[in-house]
Formats: C-alpha cells, structure tokens, sequence
C-alpha cells in the first residue's frame, strides 16, 4: 500500500460515497475533489467540498496514517493550514489546525470496494513477473490500448522534444543547425548518440554551409574533429583538407567524446555513419526542407535510400531525428502534426527489441514503429517504477 494508491481513489472518486462519513461522524459531499498537486504542499488543491451542511473551498492532504502528519512535518508548515479535510487509510491520531480546530479525517480503509483494493494487491504482488500485469495483459481491450499507446508515444514525443528546444537555443534559433545536430546524434545510433552530438556542437553550422558542396571537405571535418582521420585509408588528402579548414576557420579544441569501437558491427563503425552523414549533407542544399517540410512518408524514405542509406536506417533516422525535430518546428510555425506524424508512425517497422519483442509476446498487436515507441514509454516510466496507477492499463485492470 503507498499513498499514491490513496490519491487515485481520490482523483477519481472510488470509493463508497453514499452517506459518507468523518471519523467523528460529520457528513461529507465531494462537489470537486480538488486537483493533484506533484509539488511540494498539500496533495490535491482547490477541492470544493460540503462538510456537515458547510460549504468548503480549500486543499486535501492524504496520508497512510493520520499520524504521518508529524512524521511529514506539516505541523510547523504554514502551507498545510488551508487542510479541509484529512484523508487516510488508517485513522490513529486526531490532527489539529493551529487555532485549535479539529481537522476532519475520512478513513478509506472501509470505504473502498474490495474488488479495487484485490486489484491493487494483486497486480503490486507479482513480483517474479517481467511487467506486474503480465497475466491480465491480453486480456485489455483494443481501443484501450491502442489509444493509451497513442497516447504514450505523444508523452514520448514530448520528452524527445526538450532536447530539440535545447539545442534550438544553443543555436540561436537556427532550425537546420538544430537539425544537423539531432541528426548527428541519430546517425551515431545508442553507442556513439553522445559523441556525434558532441562533434555536431563543435561545428557552427555556418561552416557546414559553407562547405557543403564539397563532401572531401566535409568528411575531412567530421573525421577530424572526431579523431578519426586514421581510420580512412590513403587519407593523405583529408587530413590536408582538415589542417587547411582548421587554420582557415579558426577551429578551436572543443571538447568532444570520443566514438566508441567495442562490439559494434562493421556498418556501425563510427567513421563509416559519420561519412554517410557527410554524404546526406554534401548531396543537399536544401536537407531541412527536404526532411522536415515534406509531409509524405514515401517521399522521404526514397530520398534517404537514394543517398545509399539502407531502409532499416532510414526508419531509425526517420523516428529518432526527423519526427522530433518535425513535430516541434509544426507546432511553432503549422497547425501541428499529430495526425501526419501518428500515420507515419504506423507505417514505419516495429522496432525489434526485448521490451517490444516482449509485449508482442503478450499480445497479438500491430507491429510499427508507434507501438514499439510507446512499448518503450510504457515499460521505461510506468512498469519499471510499479505507476499501474498511472496507466490506463491499470484503471481498466482495477474497475473491471
């Protein structure tokens, strides 16, 4: 039992509200349970409820016992002085303002349907299973899920984009600098994301305009500025062209991680994607319209192929930098692109890992890249940290 089991009961009112009763016997109706606080102060703000004939407006502190109040602190915290109303599991200790006035407890422990609480315990008890609700899992209807996972990836979306806003201020607003930089990073896939930003940062995007028609010139600054020039056979005039441009343009010695060898596959080898990424820039003038401003999914996926990049790449590179930096720059400058960015998804390959494969297993659902995305949110944020009380999945389980 946590409290967050306590605040989902009183979110969204599941407990047994006919002739709800205080410990003391005082009636309470709930007009608005107030709205859930996730910072510091009382658990849920702006409740409206009447107690004992009363109209009250103010906020609700929940709590396992009532004498969790001192263990919190909030006796000597001006901020719990609004309370009107204490709700608990259990009831051990009565709880009074600073005036003296009591403060009204509401005891759940009685007032919540058993089948709930043989939910919770339930679905908290699985402990030797991958995900808690393994077992019930397939039994969750299609339209739940499917719109919880629509759901999931936008949450995903969302998160993708603070970094893009990040590097859209480190760059001044410069859109296809921000670009080129996600792009970097995807181009170094998980084991070398880090390194790749790291040497996209190093460059001001000016530069690689200015050199862009020439794809010696940029390999030559990539491979350079990653400390990669040696890995390139007959690489005499690379690293001519990279002593030439670093004189020339004054670059200085930004720090930059260094890519990584160790058990990667020859067509990951960080010299190779970062040539590939050259190539993509050398062969583009106009990339950022290319990519982000095109609104057909087919469009995209031959031009990438037709830069010799392999399909599967392509999709990892639509997924993981395109559609991020897409769906920030529609909801500065276009009416948004959920709808276009959704069917893309849906078009786009499962991506094949254990959380998805695993899921998968469980049930028999479509297999695109929008499903394995939101595979990814669901397990990494709600099933890994036990928030079944979070996840539509789990209210479904829990009511029915």
């Amino acid at each position: 039992m946590n409290e967050d089991f306590l605040y989902f009961l009183w979110k969204f009112q599941k407990i047994e509200l006919p002739n709800l009763l205080t410990t003391n016997g005082l009636s309470i109706q709930v007009i608005h349970p107030g709205y859930l606080n996730l910072h510091s102060g009382p658990d849920f703000f702006n409740a409206h409820l009447v107690i004992s004939g009363q109209e009250w407006a103010g906020n609700v502190e929940m709590h396992l016992k009532s004498s969790d109040w001192f263990l919190h602190g909030h006796q000597s915290d001006p901020a719990f002085e609004n309370v009107i109303l204490h709700v608990v599991w259990e009831h051990d200790k009565e709880i009074y303002h600073k005036d003296g006035s009591l403060i009204p407890v509401l005891e759940l422990k009685e007032k919540t349907p058993k089948s709930i609480l043989q939910n919770y315990l339930r679905l908290q008890d699985q402990k030797s299973r991958w995900i808690y609700c393994e077992n019930e899992f397939p039994s969750v209807p299609d339209f739940i899920l499917d719109n919880w996972l629509q759901k999931l990836f936008i949450e995903r979306l969302e998160e993708k984009s603070k970094m893009v806003y990040c590097e859209l201020d480190r760059t001044n607003g410069n859109w296809e600098g921000v670009l080129f930089r996600i792009l970097a990073k995807a181009f170094g896939t998980k084991v070398n994301a880090e390194s790749f930003l790291s040497i996209a940062r190093s460059l001001d995007f000016k530069l690689i305009q200015k050199i862009s028609h020439s794809e010696l010139q940029l390999i030559a600054v990539l491979l350079g500025r990653a400390g990669l020039l040696a890995k390139v056979d007959n690489n005499a005039k690379l690293v001519s062209e990279f002593n030439f441009l670093s004189h020339k343009f004054k670059l200085d010695n930004f720090p930059i991680i260094d890519p990584k060898y160790f058990r990667l596959r020859p067509n990951n080898f960080p010299h190779l994607r970062l040539m590939q990424f050259a190539k993509l820039y050398a062969n583009n003038s106009n990339l950022f319209q290319k990519l982000i401003q095109t609104h057909e999914l087919n469009q995209i996926l031959y031009f990438l192929k037709s830069t010799g990049l392999t399909r599967s790449f392509s999709e990892h590179l639509i997924v993981n930098a395109i559609i991020p930096v897409k769906f920030c720059y529609a909801k500065e400058f276009e009416n948004g692109a959920d709808d276009i960015i959704l069917s893309w998804m849906e078009e786009l390959s499962v991506e094949k890992n254990n959380i998805s494969n695993n899921f998968l297993n469980l049930k028999n659902i479509g297999e695109n890249a929008l499903n394995s995305q939101s595979f990814l949110q669901l397990y990494n944020n709600y099933c890994t940290d036990k928030k079944c009380l979070n996840c539509d999945i789990g209210h479904y389980l829990f009511f029915f």
